[in-house]
């Protein structure tokens, strides 16, 4: 068999013990467009999560109750910060092995099998290598850039040595981005010619006309989809904001997303009229083109360095002009003829940058055309799909 000649039963495992398939964080939104793209080249592909394809837990002990998420926040208030990072680790270790006795007790068994890479679980690889099934780890981030506590744990070393470990028993390892494939290949020891480059992708979506309550009909927006983190330096897109609207009086600042930075954007806020800012909460993800279409500059103030950012692509996916930071995420998908880039930190820049887009309205129509183009072109499924058939293409199927 091979994956060319056959309809391939794939299975997408994702250990983590807070993902479902339901959520609409990017990390599983790209687990959907993977399945979704697989089903499209022809091959049948099935997420499977800690909890069953019902949408429930399986198993009653992968279960939290109430009082179990009592007991965790006050433990985690009480005992030392080296004492918690150390019990996450074992806790991952247990779930992991929960979650080889889930696949294990399946009636069905996949051709291939493509991990959701966790740390700390090898429950997909180990339950695929006894069984001589191939395994590809979709590889999204490093632990000690995406989990900085683990160096808090008394496993830390042990844990790295186990995800290096990992690394090299996966057929092929699908990195999201270029930047994280050459540091997976440096750090890890990882055979580079195992390494395929996977980016996000986005479909192509028709601009969509509405008004989004609160905004004037001519209204310039300037705004940002997305969860409010402190890493997203929000705070400096707010305070850039009100310098920006002494110059454009007419301009609406619109942050669409939630989070637990929202109460320190308000405050920065209030410096303005109520008028000039608008901040609807987490909105439906089907709804979220609408609010991106009425905005007339999109900003990415902050990101990681080994990210395929999703933003980014749902900006030029409906040609907005984008401001972003030149982080290699960034700067190894796009030119700067395809997104207006500002030193990282340098929120001088940051607005400068802005306020030129924002006084020209046919440089904005220019850069957001030049950045679907490349959406269009680079990371849209087909895309996805063509460096998917070449990874699988060269993988060790048998039989």
């Amino acid at each position: 068999m091979t994956a060319s000649s056959a309809g391939l039963r794939i299975w997408i495992t994702v250990s983590h013990p807070g993902m479902s398939e339901s959520d609409t964080i990017g990390d599983m939104v790209r687990l959907k467009r993977i399945r979704d793209v697989l089903k499209s080249m022809g091959h049948s592909a099935t997420i499977i999560t800690t909890r069953d394809g019902k949408g429930e837990d399986v198993g009653t002990e992968a279960r939290p109750s109430a009082n179990a998420g009592v007991v965790k926040r006050l433990l985690k208030r009480c005992v030392a910060r080296s004492l918690w990072a150390t019990l996450k680790d074992v806790a991952y270790r247990r779930d992991s092995d929960r979650f080889r006795a889930k696949l294990e007790a399946r009636h069905d068994a996949p051709d291939l099998v493509g991990d959701y890479n966790f740390y700390w679980s090898d429950a997909a690889i180990g339950f695929a290598k006894a069984r001589g099934i191939p395994v590809i780890l979709n590889v999204e981030t490093l632990v000690a850039d995406s989990m900085p506590e683990v160096s808090r744990s008394w496993l830390r070393r042990k844990g790295e040595a186990f995800e290096g470990a990992k690394y090299r028993r996966g057929d092929r390892l699908w990195a999201v981005s270029d930047p994280l494939a050459k540091a997976l290949a440096e750090r890890s020891g990882v055979d580079p010619s195992i390494i395929d480059v996977v980016p996000n992708a986005a479909e192509s979506v028709p601009k969509q006309n509405g008004s989004i309550g609160g905004i004037p009909k001519g209204a310039v927006v300037l705004g940002f989809v997305g969860g409010f983190a402190d890493w997203y330096a929000l705070d400096r897109l707010a305070e850039a904001f009100l310098e920006l609207r002494c110059r454009f009086p007419h301009l609406v600042l619109l942050l669409d997303g939630d989070g637990p930075e929202k109460p320190r954007i308000e405050s920065i806020l209030r410096a303005a009229p109520l008028e000039a800012y608008v901040l609807p909460g987490k909105v439906p993800h089907a709804e979220v083109p609408r609010y991106i279409s009425r905005m007339d500059v999109c900003a990415i103030t902050n990101h990681t360095w080994w990210s395929s950012p999703l933003k980014l692509l749902e900006y030029g996916s409906l040609g907005k002009a984008v401001v972003a930071p030149d982080l290699p995420s960034i700067t190894s998908m796009v030119s700067a003829d395809e997104v207006r880039l500002f030193r990282r930190g340098d929120f001088r820049e940051f607005a400068d940058a802005c306020s030129g887009l924002l006084a020209d309205a046919e440089a904005r129509a220019q850069l957001g055309e030049n950045l679907r183009r490349a959406v269009e072109s680079r990371f849209s499924p087909a895309a996805m799909a063509a460096r998917i058939e070449g990874s699988l293409a060269r993988l060790p199927f048998k039989g």
